[in-house]
């Protein structure tokens, strides 16, 4: 039981990961581009 709840939980956060690095690696794009305008 605890075994299967753990491999859940480590394949949702590959999906989180997996989900939030484009939107996190796009959003450091906005930062560092209003960083050189300024």
């Amino acid at each position: 039981m605890i075994d299967v709840r753990i491999d859940v939980m480590i394949d949702m956060d590959v999906y989180v990961v997996a989900y939030a690095l484009p939107w996190a690696m796009m959003q450091m794009d906005v930062l560092e581009g209003s960083c050189t305008r300024m």
